[in-house]
């Protein structure tokens, strides 16, 4: 009787657990996430509070800094993000960057500039 069961299990189950893991061509189901791309718009806002530009483009990217370098926005690492709604929702977001002002420091004869 055990050998009836475990002849039947192999009839039954492995087959269809190999099936499973392997396409019709022999080769290993290897699925990869798929990465979406979503709409986004960059409102760029300068030092003095005035508008700069508008961009708006798709990327699958979720980091705001990403976002904009990719849409061709040029932020700089000091500079303020904003997103509404927020990025990680995953249905497009408005990012609003504030620039950081620029500071000369002028050091005896050493003159550098610098972002805060």
């Amino acid at each position: 009787m055990k050998k009836v069961l475990s002849y039947l299990f192999a009839l039954t189950i492995v087959p269809t657990v190999a099936v499973s893991f392997v396409q019709s061509d022999g080769v290993k189901n290897q699925s990869q996430p798929v990465a979406i791309s979503r709409p986004y718009a960059i409102q760029i806002i300068g030092n003095d509070g005035k508008e700069e530009g508008n961009l708006t483009g798709l990327t699958s990217l979720s980091d705001p800094f990403d976002i904009s370098e990719t849409l061709g926005a040029k932020p700089n690492i000091e500079d303020r993000f904003a997103a509404f709604p927020e990025i990680r929702m995953g249905i497009g977001s408005k990012i609003t960057i504030y620039r950081a002002p620029t500071f000369e420091i002028v050091d005896g004869k050493r003159k550098k500039e610098i972002r805060s």
